[in-house]
Formats: structure tokens, sequence, C-alpha cells
């Protein structure tokens, strides 16, 4: 009970230490520093970064893949909102916002068919790595997957 108020009250200041010490915060904000300096980076390094970035979606749907198959599809509420949410709502609301402002043209279909997309499978990476619905992470992305074939479609229409 003790750890569990400790952790509970640890401060900002330290919560948001230890979020910039994860590789997916600061390599990320590595990255746009390098962007904003305008740092020529030599070819060899953009070749091999290129390579590895390439691989990563691979690897990727492979450990959803090692996920789906270690268990059963689970439909359950929580999964159909989160299906609902991203392949429904998400680009319901940018394509709503986007026309509601006076958008038109290839940059309401552009960033509509951008939300579109199905869920991504770094979700069930996040979900391994913490040990939270590691289950319901693998059914939404496989759930996403399965119905983005329709809901991309309607949205492709609806955007043409």
């Amino acid at each position: 009970m003790a750890a569990l108020g400790k952790e509970h009250l640890a401060s900002p200041a330290t919560k948001l230490a230890e979020t910039v010490k994860q590789p997916i915060v600061f390599a990320a904000v590595l990255a746009f520093m390098v962007v904003l300096s305008g740092l020529h980076i030599p070819q060899l390094v953009i070749h091999s970064l290129s390579l590895l970035g390439s691989a990563s979606g691979g690897v990727a749907l492979f450990a959803s893949g090692i996920v789906l198959a270690s268990g059963k599809i689970k439909i359950n509420s929580r999964v159909l909102f989160l299906v609902f949410l991203k392949n429904i709502l998400q680009p319901a609301l940018v394509l709503g916002g986007l026309r509601w402002a006076g958008y038109g043209g290839p940059i309401v279909s552009e960033a509509v068919l951008t939300t579109a997309i199905p869920t991504m499978p770094i979700v069930i990476m996040f979900a391994l790595q913490y040990g939270v619905a590691q289950q319901e992470a693998a059914s939404a992305v496989f759930l996403s997957v399965i119905g983005s074939v329709i809901t991309m479609g309607i949205f492709i229409a609806r955007t043409s």
C-alpha cells in the first residue's frame, strides 16, 4: 500500500524526467532538433536508418501476428468502441471539421484518408511493453484492419 501511495505522489517533474528517458520520446525530440538545425547527415547513416525504418513495420506486423495467434480474438464493447473511434468517428470528425472550415479538394481527401487508416500495430507493442490489455489491443488492431476495407471505401467515396 505504501508503494502505491508513493507512486501516486510522484512529482510531475519526476514523471516528466521518466518520460523523456523513453527512446520513443527522446528519439523523436532529437530528430526534430536535427531537422530544425539543418544538420547534414551522411548518406551512409541515412541509408542505414532507412533500412531499419523499413524493417520496423514488418517486425511490428509479425509481433502483432504472434499476439493474435497466441490468443483468441476478443470482441467486447471496449474493443468495438475503439474500432468505432479509429475507423469511423476520427475520420468523420476530420471530414466534418475540414468541410465546416471551408476546405475542399485534395486537402480534405488526404486528411480524411490519413485518419481513416486502421489502428497501427504499435498499439500492440505498447500493450506488450506495459503488460496491459494485450488481447484487447490485438483484437482492436485486427478488427480495425478488417473493418477498414469497408470504412475506407466509404470515406474514399465521400471525399471524391
